[in-house]
């Protein structure tokens, strides 16, 4: 390229500044079968929600080059808000959707989406046996092949049960993902001890307990992660922890 440059008496760097971003889509994973990554009704509900929406290949059309989650909790560690944010990387060209679904269990009425940045929310489905709702995001630009998109999005947990004890919270990665991190944020009450838990598919489950005293978060990261589950668990004392 230099060499070129020099014989069209060009500056350096031009010619490649004109080429502009590789569209090369790079090495695709395919989304694992859920049902080996999921419950066997939610993963039956997350399929029977796509279909019915239209979006069944719509994750055929794109990969997750980095998956963050930050998790905010209230005074006494209730859960409030999701954010999630995603790095899109298009497979084929006229990517223009992108579907989303959390899991709540034992929630009657759909999850609401509050916030989204890069995207517009669409249609939704919701299951309400399972706690699952399924949002399609709209992206802000369609994707041809290789181009890429972040997306963030708000979940709104309130109004939170007075009784609402869930003191973990898990995210799925259904493929290889470049880089998957949690991060756990206490409004007051810090627990002493957190338990830290990586489940790839195949392979060993790796569980950590880390001191918390002093801090206001904890994280999670994990790079080249997937397809498997991340999860993030707080409590009072370790012993509840490894009682439970």
């Amino acid at each position: 390229m230099p060499e070129i440059e020099d014989l069209l008496g060009l500056g350096p760097g031009v010619l490649r500044g004109a080429l502009g971003p590789s569209r090369r889509p790079g090495r695709v994973h395919g989304v694992v079968d859920l049902h080996h990554l999921l419950d066997s009704d939610v993963a039956a509900g997350v399929g029977e929600a796509l279909a019915a929406l239209g979006l069944s290949e719509a994750f055929e059309g794109v990969t997750e080059e980095t998956m963050a989650v930050t998790v905010d909790l209230d005074e006494v560690g209730r859960q409030l808000f999701w954010t999630f944010r995603f790095r899109l990387r298009a497979t084929r060209d006229d990517v223009g959707a992108y579907p989303f679904w959390v899991v709540v269990p034992d929630q009657q009425h759909p999850t609401t989406v509050s916030t989204v940045a890069g995207a517009a929310v669409g249609r939704r489905r919701h299951v309400p046996d399972l706690g699952m709702t399924l949002h399609e995001l709209i992206l802000d630009v369609p994707l041809r092949i290789g181009d890429t998109a972040v997306v963030e999005v708000q979940v709104d947990r309130r109004p939170v049960a007075p009784d609402d004890d869930d003191l973990e919270f898990t995210l799925w990665a259904p493929r290889p993902t470049r880089e998957v991190e949690m991060w756990v944020r206490f409004a007051a009450v810090v627990p002493p001890v957190c338990e830290l838990r990586l489940e790839p598919l195949v392979g060993d489950v790796d569980t950590r307990y880390v001191d918390t005293r002093g801090s206001r978060s904890v994280h999670l990261a994990a790079r080249r992660f997937g397809p498997g589950a991340m999860t993030i668990r707080w409590s009072q004392t370790r012993s509840t922890l490894q009682d439970d």
